[in-house]
């Protein structure tokens, strides 16, 4: 059993993520999304121990561009679930953000179990989902096709992964500087 401090802690990390998820903001600020991505990983060490290392490099100009909301946690969840969980030792995430010219580039990247080549066709088409104790991989789809709708089809995701030697997923976005009007749907 948990102490009572580490409850407290999750509890009001699990409330910090609800109304973050729930908010009316289609758009945050990469600074944001950063403060989401410290309450959902407080949440998945109180869960996996220290099974796993998050580490984070992150431009700080890149910290006020505009991306769309909850973009960068389910990237994250599915290196941690589809990752790092299975591998016998502990496992490293690195999440890196820059920018280059008017791009903005998201890398988050694992140690973990990887997959092979026909995997990564299967997860950006949607074709197989693979599906794992509640998971699926269909967040990283979606991830894909909401960066397209706001960044147009020049952007996106792109999957590096090696059997037995992690997973690397780079989101190649457009540098917002304010707002756009786009509405976005999260089904």
């Amino acid at each position: 059993m948990k102490g009572v401090n580490e409850v407290g802690d999750m509890a009001a990390a699990l409330g910090d993520l609800m109304r973050y998820s729930l908010s009316a903001n289609n758009f945050v600020t990469v600074g944001e999304e950063l403060g989401h991505l410290n309450n959902y990983i407080e949440i998945q060490n109180l869960r996996y121990g220290d099974r796993m290392t998050i580490e984070f490099k992150i431009e700080e100009k890149a910290k006020e561009f505009y991306i769309p909301k909850l973009l960068v946690q389910p990237i994250l969840e599915n290196a941690i679930v589809h990752g790092v969980e299975d591998k016998l030792e502990p496992g490293l995430i690195r999440i890196e953000i820059f920018t280059v010219s008017e791009e903005l580039s998201i890398v988050v990247e694992d140690d973990g179990v990887g997959m092979s080549q026909e995997a990564i066709e299967s997860l950006m088409n949607m074709g197989d989902i693979t599906k794992k104790i509640g998971h699926t991989s269909i967040g990283v789809c979606n991830v894909n096709r909401r960066i397209q709708v706001v960044f147009g089809h020049e952007c996106g995701l792109q999957i590096q992964s090696q059997l037995g030697a992690g997973t690397k997923i780079t989101m190649h976005l457009k540098v917002l500087k304010e707002v756009p009007d786009v509405q976005l749907s999260y089904n």
